[in-house]
């Protein structure tokens, strides 16, 4: 078992968090949050943020592939 920990931060806040990775079971644990965007302060609890912040970067995510798939004549950069 290979514990790594690694800071990451969502593309839609400006949260910064640090997780534990077990690199055999392909798990993330929440350790603390380094820095907490005004979105999020109001949310109590770690585990209560963590999940919100996670959802709002998979709604993002989920959006953003419908989007290219609908629009991708417009969403594609020209070289």
């Amino acid at each position: 078992m290979v514990i790594k920990k690694q800071i990451w931060k969502p593309d839609t806040c400006q949260c910064f968090l640090t997780e534990s990775y077990d690199t055999d079971l392909r798990t993330t644990a929440l350790d603390s949050f380094t820095t907490v965007c005004s979105a999020h302060t109001s949310i109590v609890g770690d585990s209560n943020r963590y999940s919100t912040m996670v959802a709002d970067n998979q709604r993002k995510n989920l959006v953003y592939g419908i989007a290219l798939k609908t629009f991708t004549s417009l969403l594609h950069r020209q070289i």
